[in-house]
């Protein structure tokens, strides 16, 4: 059966190598990259210094310290969510106006010229 330290590895590394993967076929943008990097990176140190989570719990004051470590992921969950809302709705707010625009210039485009 394997640890729990070489599953965090594993799983660290894995992500790490998909994400660059990802962006070297250019499916993911850069900015996104370095997200999913700090993820990674975060999933190696704890396989590799498991007792960092136990420290930084009992800095808090956390007396169970996979508490924190999973509350501590579902808020980069919820920061994430958060980030991709913003981001659509400026999306949506720029494809809003740039359609208002195309349709104010092909009106411009058909109108009967006055000569």
């Amino acid at each position: 059966m394997m640890s729990y330290r070489i599953t965090s590895t594993f799983i660290g590394l894995f992500i790490a190598v998909a994400i660059i993967f990802l962006v070297r076929r250019d499916y993911i943008h850069v900015r996104h990259t370095i997200w999913w990097l700090v993820v990674a990176a975060c999933s190696v140190i704890v396989g590799f210094f498991p007792e960092t989570v136990d420290w930084v719990a009992r800095w808090f004051g956390v007396n169970y310290p996979p508490t924190f470590f999973f509350s501590l992921g579902f808020a980069a969950v919820l920061i994430k969510i958060l980030r991709m809302d913003i981001e659509f709705s400026r999306q949506e707010r720029e494809i809003k106006r740039l359609t208002q625009r195309l349709a104010i210039l092909e009106k411009r485009d058909r109108a009967p010229e006055d000569s």
